[in-house]
Order: structure tokens, then sequence, then C-alpha cells
């Protein structure tokens, strides 16, 4: 659990951490994960490929990483793409994913989940607000009011 004397540190993820990110990844987005609907999700070189073109943020208690966010910056639609995101069950509740977004706060960041996930539920009940929906999926957004082509 978070506490007054813990030290979090949020930062994008340097290629030389890119070991104890999969290893972290792993643990908490398996590809048995009932939230992960694609296998890319679970692909250690897509993971790879995002921390090169620094697209995922970390989160650190001293060397270990407890929380990971990886977004995607489309040119398309002027938003951060949301594509996966993990926090160590220690630290769920504490507000580390939003703390983690604000590295990226100049954009709207906006995330797909398929309409029959209950993952849609974590975002119902914080500050995420339902943009649109269409046949598969709901697009939540955080932190601002953008319009979405479905």
């Amino acid at each position: 659990m978070i506490s007054e004397e813990s030290k979090i540190e949020i930062k994008i993820c340097e290629p030389d951490r890119f070991e104890n990110l999969r290893l972290f990844h792993e643990r908490y987005l398996s590809p048995n994960n009932k939230n992960l609907y694609s296998a890319e999700f679970s692909c250690p070189i897509g993971l790879r490929a995002a921390v090169k073109r620094k697209e995922v943020i970390i989160a650190l208690e001293g060397i270990n990483i407890v929380g990971m966010a990886r977004f995607y910056l489309t040119k398309r639609h002027g938003h951060a793409s949301l594509y996966q995101f993990a926090i160590d069950e220690h630290y769920r509740g504490t507000g580390l994913l939003k703390r983690m977004l604000s590295l990226i706060s100049a954009f709207n960041i906006v995330c797909r989940c398929p309409l029959d996930l209950s993952l849609n539920s974590y975002f119902s009940k914080l500050d995420w607000k339902l943009k649109t929906q269409d046949n598969r999926f709901n697009y939540w957004c955080f932190e601002a009011d953008i319009q979405l082509d479905a």
C-alpha cells in the first residue's frame, strides 16, 4: 500500500528496464487474463517496440515496478489511446494510474473496452466518462471532452 513515506517515481520506461517490465507485464497481463481481448496485448515484441517509442509509463518504488501503462499517441484523432495498464495489487485503489496518466495529461486519453468485459465497471467508478459506444466497444475518456469516430 502507498504510504506517505513511499516514494513512487513515475516516468517513461527506458529500454534498460525492459526485462523488469516484461516480467511485471507477464505477471499481471498474461495471455489467460480475461480482460485481454487480443493476443497483441500480451506480446513482448510489441511491448519492446512501445518502450522504444517511449509509449510506456512505469511507476517505481525503489527498483521495483509497481505499475505500468502502455499508450499510443494518435495523429488522426489527437489523443492518447491507453492500450493496457497494470497496477500491483498492493497499490490498487490509491490513484496510481491517474498519477501515471498525468505524464501525458496534455492529451485526451481514450480507452476502448469490449462491451462484455468487467473492466467497464472499473472505468465507470473512476474519473472516466463513457464518450461513445458501438456494437463491440465502449470508448472511455479521461479528463477531456473529445469527439470520437467509433
